[in-house]
């Protein structure tokens, strides 16, 4: 079994303190990256889930398993212990749904006490709904100032990350067409509420166009495994260029965490749900972006008015 680009990636991401180091793979429990001698853990990121679902599916086709690592002169050295029996994600009952409204309606909550009063109307995706059920996205003005949040809702729902497919089906006239099926569940990070975070977009008034972006990002989380929170854990931030929002109209955005006064996560039953802040940005933006790092430029947003707001009228 090859789990040296695994153990490269974890070591990459470890605190030059730390010398020993234990990583912890479950589909149903989650990632957990921690120190075996110390009350300290960390997010893996982006590349140790990547590598560390490989090692799962293919490897070890669906046994948990743990890593154990300590530094040794100078090189890190690794023992993989794994479980017996491959794991099997539950089947839902009557508790799991109970425990789905009960997050359901703790989110409910948590965004009328962070955002303002929870809208009577909500925008469902309908190119999702078998992947997705009960998620939607919201409008709420925002009560700390003339600001409207759009919300996803339900990315950190009880349940996911989807354990749901899209295959090539053929229907009975020989034509190819799409078709859900079981897949594996992707792996993120121990204590998530599902996929650990929900995305917001601000703007200065209400508009339609943010629910046509944030579809396209959900799409790309749940259909395509972006596992946008893993890159942010990993670099910071992530940038998406030409995202398409219609056929006559691509946008480019910044994804970070969110700043002041937005709170930053809320706790859920299920685990901890953080907020990911989409902002659109120009071409020049993405260019300087690339040429100086995302981090200038969330220096220079933070210096702008504007901060986190999108508005697309303002240069």
């Amino acid at each position: 079994m090859d789990i040296a680009p695994l153990v490269s990636a974890v070591s990459e991401r470890l605190p030059g303190s730390w010398s020993a180091a234990n990583l912890f793979v479950s589909r149903n429990q989650g990632v957990l990256l921690a120190h075996p001698d110390r009350d300290e853990a960390l997010s893996p990121g982006a590349e140790v889930l990547r590598l560390a679902q490989e090692v799962l599916d293919f490897q070890l086709e669906g046994k948990p398993f743990e890593l154990e690592m300590r530094r040794q002169a100078g090189q890190w050295q690794a023992d993989c212990l794994t479980d017996p029996q491959i794991e099997e994600i539950p089947p839902w009952t009557e508790e799991s749904f109970r425990s789905w409204e009960k997050v359901s309606e703790e989110r409910r909550l948590a965004y009328e006490d962070c955002f303002g009063p929870y809208p009577e109307q909500i925008h469902k995706v309908p190119t999702l709904m078998g992947f997705w059920p009960g998620g939607a996205l919201v409008q709420i003005p925002y009560h700390h100032d003339e600001v409207v949040v759009t919300a996803s809702c339900g990315l950190s729902n009880f349940g996911l990350p989807t354990p749901v497919g899209v295959y090539q089906g053929i229907d009975h006239n020989g034509q190819p067409f799409p078709e859900l099926g079981p897949r594996r569940r992707r792996l993120v990070p121990s204590g998530s509420a599902g996929y650990g975070y929900e995305f917001l977009i601000l703007t200065p008034q209400l508009e339609s166009w943010p629910l046509l972006v944030l579809t396209r990002l959900l799409e790309k989380e749940l259909l395509e495994d972006t596992d946008f929170l893993g890159k942010v854990h990993q670099y910071g931030s992530v940038t998406v260029d030409s995202l398409p929002v219609s056929p006559d109209w691509v946008v480019h955005v910044l994804i970070a965490p969110t700043e002041e006064p937005l709170p930053e996560l809320v706790n859920l039953s299920n685990g901890t749900c953080e907020f990911l802040l989409v902002k659109v940005i120009t071409q020049d933006d993405l260019e300087d972006s690339l040429e100086h790092g995302r981090e200038e430029l969330l220096d220079l947003f933070a210096e702008d008015e504007l901060g986190q707001i999108s508005d697309l009228e303002c240069e």
